[in-house]
């Protein structure tokens, strides 16, 4: 893993955070600019300053609610707690563990937990910025990330900003990410594949992402088209569950598989249906990507 950022990527990173990057730009296509989600991240950041807690809870599906906690916290806030699901058995149980006191969401969620805990619901707050004389603290504890156990008990693996950011960074120049770019993602932003993929590659790179996460082959078929998406993340099953639907007028020139092995002729299908090839990228929670391979060359 990375052991620091070099000093231009410390500068991206602190331009995110000072607002100098894409001020008047999209973050969610046709939704949220990254102008409002920084007005958020200074919400969270101003709310949570006071407060004694060490690291909070981030149950949330709204992608510029995950961006915004990312750069409170890569600002110097709490790190955030990433739970595998958002349930009020999984919350629960990861309170059981960690004590967290706050939890920073979306959405009314199902949750009581030891009853104290105080919900946070950010919203941009006009004019409110993080200060510009900020810098990124990468070098800190910026997600704890539980694991559901899939291979074993449930595990937690603790990843700094460096970890983060600098993969971000490096799948941005390995992939030629730029502001031109629409991503869709048919996986949660609470995974950490999507978490990458949907939410920190936008931060760093000036894409729009599409706040839906599409699951079946019509739906994630008329996300790409309605939105005129060049980047599809999505994971195994649902490259084989669209062998049988091509995205018709597809703008893609990237499409994106992990989370599991791609079988050969599920890639091989969609570059045959779509005329792009699928990037397997292949890694885990704890070691992030360490391989890509593309089947069709």
């Amino acid at each position: 893993m990375k052991s620091g950022l070099s000093t231009m990527e410390q500068a991206q990173v602190d331009a995110l955070i000072q607002g100098a990057e894409y001020p008047g730009s999209e973050f969610i296509h046709a939704g949220y600019t990254f102008a409002e989600v920084r007005s958020m991240a200074a919400h969270i950041y101003t709310t949570l300053e006071a407060a004694e807690d060490k690291a909070v809870c981030l149950a949330a599906e709204s992608r510029a609610v995950m961006a915004a906690a990312l750069l409170a916290s890569l600002a110097g806030g709490p790190g955030l707690l990433l739970p595998y699901g958002l349930s009020e058995r999984v919350l629960c149980r990861m309170q059981a563990e960690t004590g967290f006191a706050t939890i920073l969401t979306d959405a009314e969620r199902d949750f009581v937990g030891n009853g104290s805990a105080q919900i946070i619901r950010p919203q941009p707050m006009g004019d409110q910025k993080l200060p510009a004389s900020f810098r990124a603290k990468p070098e800190l504890e910026l997600l704890r990330i539980f694991t559901g156990g899939s291979t074993g008990s449930p595990r937690v693996w603790s990843k700094t900003g460096v970890n983060i950011f600098g993969e971000a960074l490096f799948l941005a120049r390995h992939f030629k990410i730029t502001e031109n770019d629409c991503i869709v993602a048919t996986v949660p932003p609470y995974h950490i594949y999507g978490l990458l993929f949907s939410v920190v590659l936008p931060l760093v790179t000036g894409a729009r992402v599409v706040s839906a996460t599409p699951s079946y082959p019509a739906d994630i078929a008329a996300t790409v088209q309605e939105h005129g998406a060049t980047i599809l993340a999505a994971v195994p099953a649902h490259y084989r569950a669209l062998r049988e639907q091509p995205l018709s007028g597809s703008s893609l020139r990237l499409a994106v598989s992990s989370a599991g092995m791609l079988a050969r002729r599920d890639s091989l299908a969609f570059f045959h249906n779509n005329g792009v090839g699928v990037v397997e990228v292949y890694g885990s929670t704890e070691t992030g990507g360490i391989a890509t391979r593309n089947r069709a060359g």
